[in-house]
């Protein structure tokens, strides 16, 4: 007896939708209801059959799209009977391609049921816009979309757990600051109602500790990642990292952790950089301790270990002022130090061969100034000293009287190599006049490091200030000075036989009577 199913077009159920942020949650599932009865119309009522279903590219004939069989099929006391197609046999959503397939039935061993049964709208929706296939879609427009039509958030979840939020902007009636809100990563992230255009990629940490979430309170702030990262000021940025703040309007914190960018137009990085002043950048290396700017617009590193540059034709590396007139060059590869400004250039050259620099001036080839790092030797045309006009030797002293700048000194002959203070008239072993009275220093100061290098300075050649007694007679300049009976003082040579091998220097200023100090030209005679 030949089973037919009573109405051609069968009754076909929704289909089941799926949400449209969800996709893999839901399969293409077809849900079928029809009446089986036998080739007279008789219900067959309580029965169990196996039912193999197809569908198919047209009515007579064409390509069998999707087969599956389903056994027991069960009817009811009315012969009512329901399956859902797609359980066992995944319906691709390219069957629905064509603008219209056919249902076919076999029962059991029976010839398939004829008519086809046309296929309705309902399973089109697998590739309509109003439900999307987790397989990929086609036949879209302009005019689908995934997400809501009012001014309600859209929450994107994984594992029970929001993901990803979309936010309208709030509606303050301005139409030109519209721009959404968007939060990615941990559910406590969090962007201020009243703002709008921030930007939340991901990220965000809850430990027993603490919210270590990510938060923007000013409009168009971003933070791309990291962990407890805040952004304060208009249209700032945290690219990521951990502890990081931009508080400055147009701020920027790179990554790193413990930084603050709270100048506007600031930028800070690495470990606890802070950059607290309007276009200041602030780079710190993981040393832990604060570095900070100290002004306006100014460039501030950090690196202990050293800095290095490399990059430029020949590795030029070139640093200028404000105005651009002053400016160093650095080369590399020439091992050349070029510096220049409105009133001329200097180039500085290592000779690693010879172990030497040389200075040459603008627009010369040849060095003035040679400077040997082996021997220490100095090789100048020229050597002009600023500091003072004397040149002097570090002698160590001997005796028990305080020994002042200006006083005379001798050779102390009880101990070699050292000098103690004058106390009689021509005292041929005079050796000087200790340097520095009168505020005149030594220009030009000779030791040896190690051998003679300790004691007071004593003015060997030069002009020095002297300590002077009037007592043989009143100093007017050019006389000659030699020792006198009172401690560490010169007097007036007047005995040219005495004062043979005795005379310090002559003298340049006056002293007319008593005590006091007398610019001395050292020349010992």
């Amino acid at each position: 007896m030949n089973k037919r199913l009573t109405s051609a077009a069968a009754v076909l159920a929704a289909l089941v939708l799926i949400a449209p942020y969800a996709f893999a949650l839901a399969p293409n599932l077809i849900n079928i209801q029809g009446v089986l009865t036998d080739d007279v119309g008789t219900p067959l009522a309580n029965g169990s059959y196996s039912v193999v279903f197809s569908i198919w590219s047209e009515e007579v004939d064409g390509e069998a799209l999707w087969i599956e069989a389903h056994d027991p099929v069960e009817t009811d006391g009315s012969g009512v009977f329901s399956v859902v197609l797609g359980l066992s046999t995944t319906i691709n959503p390219t069957v629905f391609e064509d603008i219209t397939t056919w249902l076919q039935m076999k029962v059991g061993t029976d010839d398939p049921m004829s008519p086809r049964s046309q296929l309705t709208a309902v399973p089109y929706a697998i590739r309509s816009g109003g439900n999307w296939s987790t397989e990929g879609n086609i036949e879209t427009t302009n005019s689908h979309f995934l997400g809501t039509t009012n001014r309600q958030a859209l929450n994107i979840k994984v594992n029970d757990q929001r993901v990803l939020r979309l936010i309208p902007a709030p509606d303050d009636g301005n139409p030109y600051d519209d721009a959404p809100n968007i939060i990615g990563g941990h559910y406590n992230n969090s962007v201020s109602s009243d703002i709008d255009g921030a930007t939340i990629s991901g990220g965000g940490l809850l430990t027993l500790n603490g919210d270590l979430h990510n938060e923007i309170t000013k409009n168009q702030g971003t933070i791309g990642g990291g962990a407890d990262n805040k952004v304060h000021g208009f249209a700032g940025v945290v690219s990521g990292g951990f502890s990081n703040s931009a508080s400055g309007d147009y701020s920027t914190v790179a990554g790193g952790k413990d930084c603050l960018a709270s100048g506007d137009y600031s930028f800070a990085a690495g470990y606890m950089a802070t950059a607290g002043h309007n276009g200041s950048f602030v780079w710190g290396d993981n040393t832990e301790a604060t570095v900070a700017s100290t002004e306006a617009n100014q460039f501030k590193i950090r690196a202990s270990g050293g800095v290095e540059v490399g990059g430029g034709v020949d590795g030029n590396l070139k640093v200028m002022d404000a105005a651009r007139i002053g400016e160093i060059q650095l080369n590399g590869a020439n091992h050349v130090i070029r510096m220049e400004n409105s009133s001329g250039e200097l180039t500085i050259k290592h000779d690693a061969e010879a172990s030497t620099i040389k200075l040459f001036p603008a627009g010369s080839s040849s060095e003035t100034i040679r400077l040997n790092a082996v021997s220490g030797a100095v090789t100048a045309e020229m050597l002009k000293l600023t500091g003072g006009s004397d040149v002097a030797e570090p002698f160590e002293m001997t005796g028990d009287v305080q020994l002042d700048k200006g006083m005379v000194v001798i050779i102390d002959e009880n101990n070699p190599g050292r000098t103690t203070i004058s106390k009689t008239a021509y005292d041929s072993r005079v050796a000087g006049i200790i340097s520095g009275a009168g505020n005149v220093n030594p220009g030009l100061t000779l030791s040896q490091a190690g051998i003679l290098d300790r004691g007071q300075n004593v003015a060997l050649t030069g002009r020095v200030y002297c300590l002077a007694s009037a007592a043989n007679g009143a100093i007017k300049p050019g006389d000659m000075l030699t020792t006198s009976n009172v401690p560490g003082h010169a007097m007036k040579a007047t005995d040219r036989n005495r004062a043979f091998g005795a005379v310090i220097g002559k003298a340049m200023t006056s002293l007319n009577s008593g005590e006091g100090l007398v610019l001395v030209l050292v020349g010992l005679q």
